[in-house]
C-alpha cells in the first residue's frame, strides 16, 4: 500500500508571488484531518490546524487510546511548515482570529456521528459552526472552502440508494441528528459558492464513504469490543454502505481544493468543481460485519455464523430503548447499546456512484479494502496486545506494593 501523493502539484499561493499556499484546516488533529496535513505538507502548504483536542504532553501523545502514535505529533505538529491554534469553530472572533492571512479553508470539523450523541449540540456544531466558517471565509477574503459532508445526507431512513449519485435529492426528513445537519451545512457551503467579483468564494463539499483504518475507533471500535464480549456470533441485516481509508478520504480534499484554485487560472479548461458536492469511496459497498470479519477473528471471537431475524432484533431494540428511558428518567445518563435506528442504518442498503468525483477531481482510491482492512488488523491486534501488556504491569506493581 502507498500512501505517496502522485497526483498532488506544488501548492503555492494564488497571489503568483511563489509563496507556499496557506490553509487553515479544523478538525486537523483528526483521522481524516492527519492525512491533509501530510498531503498538504507534502506538497509544499504551509498549515494551520485549528481543532480543540490536541493532547499536549508526552503522556496524553502515547495513550493506547489515541487516534495516533507520538510519531504524528513529532511528524506533523512539529514541522515548520504546521502551527497549531486551539479554538473552538462556535467562538467566532476566535475563528476569525485564525482564519486570517489564509489562503484557504479545509472544514473537516463535526459532531454527532454516534447516534446517541446531544441532538442540540450536534446542529450547533455542524451548522452554526458552518455559518461561521463561511462568515470567517468571506470576512477575511479567503478564497477556496471545501467541507467535509455525509453520504448520509441522502438518507432519510426508508429509502435505498442504488448508484445513487449527486442528483439524488435531499429527502425531505430524516432518521437522525447529524444527517439532518450535514445535510443543512452542506447546503449553506454550497449556497455560499459566488465565483464572481474580487470577493468570489468557491466551494465544494466531500461527501466520504464510511472512515475505517487504523485509530477508527467510531466504525471500528464497537466492533473490537463487541467481538472481544463474545456478543457478534451473528450479523444484523445485509445492507451495504461506502466504505473509505482515511488517506483516500484525505486525498480526495485536497483534489477538491486544487481545482478550486485552478478554476480562477487564466484559459483553464478543467470542469467546474465549484458549487458541487461529491461522493468519495474505494468503489465497493460491503456489510459492516462482513467487511469486518477479519477483525473480529483477529481479536479471538469467531466470525458471525447466522443472521438475525429482524423482528427479534427490532424487538430488543424497543425493550432495550424502554429499559434506558426508565434508567435516563431516574437520573442516570445511560444510552441504550441497541436502538432502532442502529438497526435501520445496518439494514438499509445504500450505494453511491463516484463517477463525478473521478471526472471533476480524477480522485481514484488508491487503498483497497484488502490492504485498509490488513491495516486496520495490524492496529487493533496490536494495540490490545499494549493495552493487556499495561494492565499486567499494572497488576505486577499492584501486588508488590502489597508485599
Amino acid at each position: 500500500m502507498s500512501t505517496a501523493v502522485t497526483t498532488i502539484p506544488k501548492l503555492v499561493s494564488p497571489s503568483g508571488d511563489g509563496s507556499p499556499l496557506r490553509v487553515i484546516v479544523t478538525g486537523g488533529i483528526g483521522l481524516i484531518g492527519h492525512e491533509v496535513i501530510n498531503i498538504l505538507t507534502g506538497a509544499g502548504a504551509n498549515v494551520t490546524i485549528y481543532d480543540l483536542k490536541i493532547p499536549e504532553t508526552p503522556e496524553e501523545q502515547n495513550k493506547p487510546n489515541t487516534i495516533h502514535t507520538s510519531n504524528f505529533y513529532s511528524k506533523i505538529l512539529r514541522k515548520e511548515q504546521v502551527q497549531f491554534k486551539r479554538g473552538n469553530i462556535l467562538d467566532y472572533e476566535q475563528l476569525l482570529a485564525a482564519t486570517k492571512d489564509q489562503d484557504a479553508f479545509i472544514h473537516l470539523a463535526s459532531y454527532g456521528l454516534d447516534l446517541n450523541a446531544d441532538k442540540d449540540l450536534t446542529f450547533k456544531i455542524n451548522i452554526e459552526g458552518v455559518q461561521n466558517v463561511i462568515k470567517a471565509c468571506k470576512e477575511s477574503k479567503v478564497h477556496y472552502l471545501v467541507q467535509t459532508s455525509s453520504y448520509s445526507v441522502l438518507f432519510s431512513g426508508k429509502e435505498k440508494h442504488n448508484m445513487a449519485d449527486e442528483s439524488t435529492p435531499y429527502p425531505e426528513t430524516y432518521i437522525d441528528a447529524y444527517s439532518e445537519s450535514k445535510a443543512e451545512g452542506e447546503r449553506l457551503v454550497l449556497g455560499a459558492n459566488n465565483p464572481d467579483g474580487d470577493d468570489f468564494l468557491l466551494t465544494t463539499c466531500i461527501r466520504p464513504g464510511t472512515v475505517y483504518g487504523p485509530g477508527a475507533y467510531m466504525t471500528l471500535g464497537p466492533i473490537v469490543e463487541l467481538a472481544q464480549k463474545g456478543v457478534l456470533g451473528m450479523k444484523l441485516g445485509k445492507g451495504r454502505i461506502p466504505f473509505i481509508y482515511p488517506y483516500d478520504a484525505a486525498n480526495a480534499h485536497v483534489l477538491a481544493l486544487v481545482k478550486l484554485i485552478e478554476y480562477k487560472k487564466p484559459g483553464n479548461t478543467i470542469p467546474v468543481s465549484s458549487g458541487k458536492t461529491y461522493f468519495v469511496h474505494d468503489g465497493q459497498h460491503r456489510n459492516l460485519i462482513e467487511f469486518c470479519v477479519p477483525l473480529i477473528v483477529a481479536v479471538g471471537a469467531k466470525a458471525p455464523s447466522f443472521d438475525m431475524p429482524l423482528w427479534i432484533a427490532r424487538s430488543i431494540a424497543v425493550m432495550l430503548e424502554s429499559v434506558f428511558w426508565v434508567i435516563r428518567l431516574v437520573g442516570f445518563k445511560a444510552e441504550s447499546p441497541l436502538t432502532r435506528k442502529m438497526i435501520i442504518h445496518a439494514t438499509v442498503d445504500r450505494t453511491y456512484s463516484t463517477e463525478a468525483a473521478q471526472r471533476d477531481l480524477g480522485f481514484a482510491p488508491k487503498v483497497t479494502p484488502e490492504e485498509g482492512m490488513n491495516e486496520s488488523v495490524a492496529f487493533y491486534t496490536a494495540l490490545l496486545k499494549e493495552i493487556e501488556e499495561q494492565k499486567n504491569e499494572a497488576k505486577k506493581e499492584k501486588a508488590e506494593k502489597k508485599q
